[in-house]
Order: C-alpha cells, then sequence, then structure tokens
C-alpha cells in the first residue's frame, strides 16, 4: 500500500528535525568529558537520539488498525 503524502510529510520533517539534532553546534553542547553511567555524554547523546529516531520512525510508518 503507498504510504498517505501526510506520513510522506512527517517522516520529512522528522528526518530533518534529525538532521539537525546531530549537527555540530548541538552536538559541541554534549563534547563534553563528564562520564553519565561510565560512558561518555556525547556517546550517551548519539545513541539516544538513534534509539529515538528508531522509535519515531516505527510509530509514524506502523499501520492503524
Amino acid at each position: 500500500m503507498p504510504m498517505t503524502n501526510d506520513r510522506n510529510n512527517r517522516l520529512g520533517l522528522l528526518s530533518l528535525v534529525f538532521c539537525l539534532v546531530l549537527n555540530y553546534p548541538i552536538l559541541s553542547v554534549f563534547d563534553q568529558q563528564r562520564l553519565l553511567y561510565g560512558m561518555p555524554l556525547l556517546f550517551l547523546y548519539f545513541f539516544t537520539s538513534w534509539l529515538m529516531l528508531i522509535a519515531f520512525t516505527i510509530w509514524m510508518v506502523r499501520k492503524k488498525r
């Protein structure tokens, strides 16, 4: 089944938001020498952002029953 135009617009917006989230000015905020749960703050930011991207994509693409 083809995706609707509304869903395409939301996925495009999601891509744009995550490109901005993973861009330099925001990354520099998390590029510190602090450890959180034994991991550098920047790594936790990357992994959390990546997980959120996957979760939001699944949520948007999932069929409604």
